[in-house]
């Protein structure tokens, strides 16, 4: 016969169900709560509690000026006339800027990323775990 992970606890709690439960004397709940000592729990208002309502009510509020503003501000042929307007820019600009302006940033970001991982291996996080099983 294969033994479970499970069976040393029903052999547990059978032998545990096996015995006779007898009644609770009386006072004892009240002697066991008089040894209990409630401290006074002082209500304090933490840093995130400001700051959450502070950012999601700004980012609302910027959201909400956004839509306001898309939606009034500008007239119907916004887009045509900003096109109209860029396109000559953008003819007049050779092509090594771009090439160039990708090769900085992508140069940045591997720079970025090298040192994040030199700082990982410099000072390596002191991350333990504890199991309470």
């Amino acid at each position: 016969m294969k033994t479970t992970m499970h069976d040393p606890e029903r052999i547990i709690d059978a032998a545990l169900d096996s015995y006779p439960v007898y009644p609770v004397p009386p006072g004892f709940t009240n002697r066991v709560m008089a040894q209990i000592v409630a401290k006074p729990v002082r209500f304090r208002l933490e840093f995130l509690d400001f700051i959450l309502p502070a950012f999601f009510a700004l980012f609302a509020g910027a959201g909400f000026a956004a839509i306001l503003a898309i939606m009034i501000l500008p007239d119907p042929l916004w887009l045509l006339r900003l096109q109209l307007e860029l396109q000559p820019l953008l003819w007049q600009l050779p092509e090594i800027r771009f090439s160039s302006l990708a090769l900085f940033a992508s140069l940045g970001v591997l720079a970025l990323f090298f040192g994040l991982g030199v700082a990982v291996l410099l000072f390596p996080p002191r991350l333990r775990f504890r199991w309470n099983v």
